[in-house]
């Protein structure tokens, strides 16, 4: 009988630390979607105007 207790609280416990570690995952799943990615893309200089560009040939 006393197996059967041991069993049992074994299960209870290791499903208790489950549900610490899934609300664990969950919270780094939500703070992972607030983290916004960055373009991988290598961004373009600001372009001069027609303005500007006259300007310099002067």
């Amino acid at each position: 009988m006393s197996a059967e207790i041991n069993n049992h609280t074994f299960r209870a416990s290791m499903i208790a630390q489950i549900k610490e570690i899934q609300e664990a995952l969950n919270e780094l799943k939500t703070i992972k979607r607030k983290v916004v990615k960055k373009s991988s893309k290598k961004k373009t200089g600001k372009r001069k105007s027609v303005r500007e560009n006259q300007l310099e040939r002067v």
